[in-house]
């Protein structure tokens, strides 16, 4: 009566058809009064859906809502008792996945992997001959990781001081060609020192 009723409801920063699912999340209809409508709780509603980092939403007097989202993006694949998700950089789920359909995220493996990656993925970063070998990054004991080669050769990386023990074995390789080794593995668990 007073002409403050919903009339337009934007969706930002998705794709159309996520547009359409965040709009039905939020259970709005076209003529429901302004003052009904709760951005506070649609926010949570809109923040529940797996691929959404952050909502805003706000009422655009007299008759709009703008919801802007921020989505989750794909970051790496994790592999957990057989079962292989997608994950994003904080190793929220964002849903099951098909190694073959992400030959470009890297894979980590075990307890624990999906939330401690992003740290390991970032540092390896820094050392391109390395990474471009590594076929797994596997977590082991929820403590530690394993680096698997795409030879076979497992790389033991220490608990702390990650970046120093890979500058170690970047070097050894520019040096000796240590990656090339016929050997089962490289333990870089001790500080300085390669076995």
């Amino acid at each position: 009566a007073m002409g403050l009723a919903i009339d337009i409801i934007e969706v930002s920063g998705v794709e159309p058809e996520q547009a359409a699912e965040v709009a039905t999340m939020i259970s709005v209809f076209r003529g429901q009064p302004m003052l009904n409508f709760n951005p506070n709780a649609a926010r949570a509603e809109v923040e529940a859906l797996p691929w959404v980092r952050e909502a805003s939403i706000v009422r655009l007097w007299p008759d709009r809502i703008a919801v802007i989202i921020e989505p989750r993006a794909e970051f790496a694949l994790w592999q957990i008792e057989g079962d292989i998700h997608v994950i994003d950089r904080d190793g929220a789920v964002l849903g099951e996945a098909d190694a073959n359909e992400w030959p470009d995220l890297p894979l980590v493996v075990g307890f624990g992997a999906n939330e401690e990656a992003e740290f390991l993925i970032e540092t390896l970063e820094h050392h391109e001959e390395i990474e471009s070998r590594v076929s797994a990054m596997v977590r082991v004991g929820d403590r530690r990781w394993n680096l698997r080669l795409v030879n076979g050769l497992d790389v033991k990386l220490p608990e702390s001081e990650v970046g120093a023990a890979l500058a170690l074995l970047a070097a050894m390789h520019a040096e000796r060609g240590v990656l090339r080794l016929d050997a089962e593995s490289i333990d870089l668990r001790q500080p300085g020192e390669m076995i």
